[in-house]
C-alpha cells in the first residue's frame, strides 16, 4: 500500500484509510471487527472515526482490535457529542435485522426511540476535553494521529479552540489538528493543518500546503461513474479496464481519484469486508502512481472534470 506525507503534518500516512462510521461495536462488534482485520490484511494502516460513529461504538471496535498495534494512524473528532442509546440500538438492529431490511420505516422508528440526536458545536473546552478523554479511552491509546473538529460551525472561534487543543498537541497526544466535513470543500471551515471533506472530483487545489483527506468516492460518486463508464465502453482499453465489468468499477474510481489526486488520502467506508477486499484489490498503483497523459484524460472525461 503506498503513503504520502500529508502536508502540514511531516507525517506519512497509507494512501487508502478505511472510515469507521459504519462500524458498530456491541453486538456487532464480530462483524465490525471482521472490516478492520480485512483492512489490515489489505495493508490499509489509517483509521478515522467519531464518537458519534457507529451509534457511538466505533472507537469501541477500533480498541478492540487495533489497541496496541502501534503500526497504524488514527483520526478522531470533537464537536459532536457521543449519542446515547447506542447499545441498546445495537442489540436491537442484530436482533430485527431481518426485519429492519425489509421495512426500512419499522428502522426509522426504533432509531428514534433508541438514539437522541447528538449534540453538535460542543466546543468549548470541558467538551473537548471531555470527549477526548473518552475517546482515548475507548481506543485503548494515550495519543492518536490526526484530532479534527467535526462539523464545526462557520461561526467558529479557532482562537479559543486552539487554546484548548494545542496542549494536546504539546503533550503529545495529538500530532495534527485539523477541521472536518461531510460536505466538499467549500463546507470546510479552516482549522489546523488537515481538512478532511467529500471528494467532488476536483483537482489538486491550489493550497498545497494544507494536508487533505477526502471521503465519499464510492457512496456519492460511483453509481454517476457507473453510468458514464457504461456510455462509454470504448474507453476501456486507454483505462485498462473493462468498463462492461461492473465489480471493476469500484477499484477504477479509487485508481482515478489516486491519480489525479496524489497528495491526498481517501477514505473508504463499508460493512463488508469482501466488498471492502473487492474494491482495494483492484486498485491499480501502477496508474494511480504514474498514470499516463492519455488515462487521465480519459479518466476526467469520466468523472466530469475535463476542462
Amino acid at each position: 500500500m503506498q503513503t504520502v506525507e500529508l502536508a502540514g503534518t511531516g507525517r506519512s500516512f497509507c494512501r487508502i484509510g478505511l472510515g469507521c462510521g459504519r462500524l458498530v461495536g456491541g453486538a456487532s462488534l464480530k462483524a465490525s471487527a471482521k472490516v478492520v482485520e480485512a483492512a489490515l490484511e489489505l495493508g490499509i494502516t489509517h483509521f478515522d472515526v467519531a464518537p458519534s460513529y457507529g451509534l457511538g461504538l466505533a472507537e469501541n471496535v477500533l480498541g478492540e482490535v487495533l489497541g496496541g498495534n502501534r503500526s497504524v494512524t488514527i483520526a478522531t473528532k470533537v464537536g459532536i457529542a457521543r449519542p446515547s442509546g447506542g447499545g441498546r440500538l445495537a442489540i436491537a438492529r442484530k436482533v430485527l435485522k431481518p426485519v429492519l431490511s425489509l421495512v426500512p420505516s419499522v428502522k426509522r422508528r426504533l432509531a428514534q426511540s433508541l438514539a437522541n440526536p447528538a449534540a453538535r458545536n460542543q466546543f468549548d473546552r470541558a467538551s473537548i476535553e471531555a470527549s477526548f478523554s473518552e475517546s482515548l479511552s475507548r481506543l485503548k491509546r494515550d495519543s492518536i494521529d490526526l484530532l479534527l473538529l467535526h462539523e464545526p460551525a462557520a461561526d467558529l472561534d479557532g482562537k479559543a479552540v486552539l487554546a484548548v487543543c494545542d496542549p494536546l498537541v504539546a503533550a503529545g497526544q495529538v500530532k495534527a489538528l485539523g477541521s472536518s466535513t461531510g460536505a466538499v470543500r467549500a463546507g470546510v471551515v479552516p482549522f489546523g493543518s488537515v481538512s478532511q471533506y467529500r471528494w467532488s472530483g476536483e483537482m489538486k487545489p491550489a493550497d498545497a500546503a494544507q494536508g487533505e483527506i477526502l471521503h465519499g468516492l464510492l457512496r456519492h460518486r460511483l453509481d454517476a461513474f457507473s453510468r458514464q463508464a457504461a456510455a462509454r465502453p470504448e474507453l476501456s482499453g486507454v483505462l485498462g479496464c473493462d468498463l462492461k465489468d461492473a465489480r471493476a468499477l469500484p477499484g477504477l474510481l479509487v485508481t482515478i481519484a489516486l491519480a489525479e489526486r496524489p497528495d491526498a488520502i481517501f477514505l473508504l467506508s463499508t460493512t463488508n469486508a469482501d466488498r471492502l477486499r473487492e474494491s482495494v484489490s483492484r486498485i491499480d498503483w501502477e496508474k494511480a502512481s504514474a498514470p499516463s497523459p492519455a488515462f487521465l484524460v480519459a479518466a476526467r472525461e469520466l468523472i466530469g472534470t475535463a476542462s
